[in-house]
């Protein structure tokens, strides 16, 4: 008997409608069931390292570059037997955690003693640009390398060879700003002749002094050697500059000469006392023709001021001006001795070219007195006595370290 709320043929459409749904169902069922499982992708391991090499093997190497490094040496090929004594250490230093031997000790030491042996006879010197007349150093000016003018880092590296000096070409050369604030390059291979330098970049015009240090280091794979002795600084201050120095003898016979002597004499003693300014020689005859007018009075005058502004850009100028007496044979009665005396003044006077005013003048006067064999022995005497009293006083009193450039400078009490 069927209940009547359920017709059999109902059921009959039930089930063709279900049938596909669970034909599907089925199937994906299945393909879940034996799809593979994705994997999530595994981080990487490390790399495997290299073996380390047998005490044999490693012996071996360093022997085979302190072999090219000594036949380097023998054919001048300077930088090449640094790079390759420098790869020896290297190579040591990265075999020395898994092979240690005698031998590679040895090896390790000899080319140590190598290098050391090499940097004696090698010579990192400044651009003669960087020298005055006299192998003073000079300072660059920070105005003028922060507008990309004046003096730059340049330098010369040399090997005394034993047949002279051998510029070393493809040597690294390392610049860096030790004060200051500007850019350069870090790292410069020799030139073939020798020479390496950098520009400067970005350098601050306010700051008030600049130091580029320079030195020569080898790098092998990150083993660095460097050559303590091997360093130089060029210095670049906020205000330097120029200043000539002129001196002048007069006679009483009226004679006028100039005395390149005392003039390096008297720049010497006064670049001690300010080295932030060059000293140089006068650069014109018109300094000869009339220092003594201008030693004599307040103000130098404008022709001196134009020729020196417009030559070489002098800031400052020195007059040294040593006033010689005749010399007077010694006498006691009626008898002449071989002695002669004579005495001489000398004065200095500091003039800014700018305004053409005098800063300073040498306050009392140096007066000495010269003697010797004959006439002209007590005049060179007595100028040599003037001239080291003049250097005296200068560095005692000259307000060189006060000055500035190049702007008009007032006057120095």
């Amino acid at each position: 008997m069927t209940r009547p709320d359920v017709q059999p043929g109902h059921r009959v459409v039930l089930r063709l409608v279900h049938l596909p749904a669970i034909v599907a169902l089925t199937v994906v069922l299945f393909a879940a069931c034996v799809a593979p499982v994705p994997q999530q992708p595994s981080a990487p391991g490390p790399a495997p390292s290299a073996p380390a090499p047998s005490a044999e093997e490693a012996e071996a190497r360093l022997a085979q570059l302190w072999e090219a490094g000594n036949q380097f040496e023998t054919d001048l090929q300077i930088t090449f037997a640094l790079r390759t004594y420098v790869e020896l250490l290297a190579t040591a230093a990265r075999y020395e955690n898994a092979v240690e031997s005698e031998r590679t000790g040895e090896l390790r030491r000899a080319a140590l003693a190598r290098l050391a042996a090499l940097e004696t006879r090698m010579n990192l010197s400044g651009h003669d640009s960087w020298y005055g007349a006299d192998g003073s150093r000079r300072a660059g000016s920070v105005a003028a390398v922060a507008a990309m003018q004046g003096l730059l880092p340049d330098v010369l590296l040399t090997y005394e060879s034993g047949f002279g000096l051998l510029a070393l070409e493809g040597a690294p050369v390392t610049f860096r700003v030790a004060e200051g604030r500007a850019e350069v390059d870090p790292v410069v291979r020799t030139s073939p002749f020798g020479r390496a330098g950098t520009s400067v970049r970005n350098a601050d015009a306010a700051q008030e002094a600049l130091v580029i240090s320079v030195g020569v280091e080898i790098e092998h794979e990150g083993y660095v050697h460097q050559f303590s002795s091997l360093q130089l600084d060029f210095t670049y201050v906020a205000a330097p500059g120029t200043a000539s120095v002129v001196a002048v003898i007069t006679a009483d016979d009226e004679s006028r000469l100039r005395d390149e002597a005392i003039e390096r004499a008297v720049a010497q003693a006064l670049q001690q006392t300010a080295p932030q300014i060059e000293f140089v020689q006068a650069p014109n005859e018109l300094l000869r023709l009339e220092a003594q007018r201008t030693a004599a009075g307040s103000v130098m005058p404008s022709i001196i001021a134009a020729a020196l502004d417009q030559s070489h850009a002098v800031g400052y100028l020195v007059v040294v001006h040593l006033e010689i007496h005749a010399a007077e044979q010694l006498r006691l009665g009626e008898r002449l001795f071989d002695l002669w005396r004579t005495r001489v003044a000398a004065s200095v006077s500091l003039f800014a070219t700018a305004t053409g005013s005098r800063l300073y003048a040498l306050d009392p006067a140096v007066q000495e007195e010269g003697q010797g064999a004959s006439a002209a022995d007590a005049r060179a005497d007595g100028i040599d006595r003037a001239t080291r009293a003049v250097v005296g006083r200068i560095l005692d009193e000259l307000p060189f370290s006060r000055l500035r450039f190049p702007a008009s400078p007032a006057p120095v009490p």
